[in-house]
């Protein structure tokens, strides 16, 4: 079964929306809900754009979790960075709240005018630092990267969605599967974005590994649905809306028909019966028995 509060957590860092962020975490979410190589979304935010810019605001909504951990394991080389960034972040809160305090203190009337202005003073130079800081430690990473000019123009057309790109470089046969400094691989950005024409195109090449720490939650289906295109036996237009579906409406998962079709169960993420299932459903996809794809037009 898919977990969604993982792919709900990172369909909406991908996709940058704030709002979104506000109310999983209002919902309790887990905001160090690990993706690849085990990195927490803070680290996404603030390192993983291949332009170097930090998303300053989703980053901020991280830092105000009660819940939020920062560790070795969890933040990887990014450990240090960013436990300065949460002093720097804390400072200012506390900044912002002593302000407040003083405005509600009758006796300090005379004074609020003086002190709010040193606080701002203060208030302005920690949010300086603190964004200089950001800028710095992800343009670092961004800068160094240990990729050849082909490899950088695969990630910046994974990025950009430049479908003509994509087309030519996937011929060569290291992109298909190449991973960025933060360990997201084309197929884990299309997934997780929901690109769907982009998905089309990785399922279709020669190559392509699909695993959780390739594609995330959504392995087991792309598994299956890449199995059921190999086959010949569905049609294109019927994938692509069982894609769509997969990124837009994953719950319940796209081969719940198919499981059920052929007197399955669903199977746990984590169980030998998920990857005996996966087996079974690309083996019935690749079978005379064609049709079953019309399961995903309900």
């Amino acid at each position: 079964m898919l977990n969604r509060n993982h792919i709900d957590w990172f369909k909406a860092v991908m996709a940058n929306d704030v709002e979104m962020i506000k109310r999983l975490i209002k919902n309790g979410a887990n905001v160090n809900e690990k993706g690849p190589n085990g990195l927490t979304a803070l680290v996404h935010v603030l390192f993983g754009n291949l332009d170097g810019e930090p998303n300053f605001e989703l980053a901020l909504e991280l830092f105000q979790a009660e819940n939020l951990k920062i560790n070795k394991s969890n933040a990887g080389q990014f450990f240090s960075t960013l436990l300065v960034l949460k002093q720097y972040q804390d400072r200012k809160n506390l900044l912002e709240q002593y302000k407040k305090i003083i405005g509600r203190e009758p006796g300090l009337n005379k004074h609020i005018e003086k002190v709010n202005s040193e606080l701002d003073v203060v208030s302005e130079f920690y949010t300086t630092k603190e964004t200089e800081k950001w800028q710095a430690a992800s343009g670092n990473v961004i800068n160094q990267p240990q990729l050849t000019e082909i490899q950088k123009n695969w990630f910046y057309a994974i990025q950009n969605l430049d479908l003509h790109t994509i087309s030519k470089l996937i011929q060569f046969p290291h992109n298909v599967n190449l991973a960025d400094h933060l360990g997201r691989t084309a197929l884990w950005f299309a997934a997780y974005r929901g690109d769907v024409a982009l998905l089309e195109i990785l399922l279709a090449s020669d190559g392509l590994t699909i695993n959780k720490e390739t594609a995330g939650e959504f392995y087991i289906e792309l598994s299956v649905l890449r199995d059921c295109l190999n086959s010949g036996n569905i049609e294109k237009e019927e994938i692509r809306k069982a894609l769509k579906k997969l990124t837009t409406e994953p719950y319940p998962s796209v081969i719940g028909p198919f499981l059920t079709k052929v007197g399955g169960v669903s199977p746990s993420n984590t169980s030998m019966i998920n990857r005996f299932a996966g087996a079974f459903i690309g083996a019935f996809c690749a079978s005379s028995l064609g049709g079953a794809m019309r399961a995903f037009r309900s």
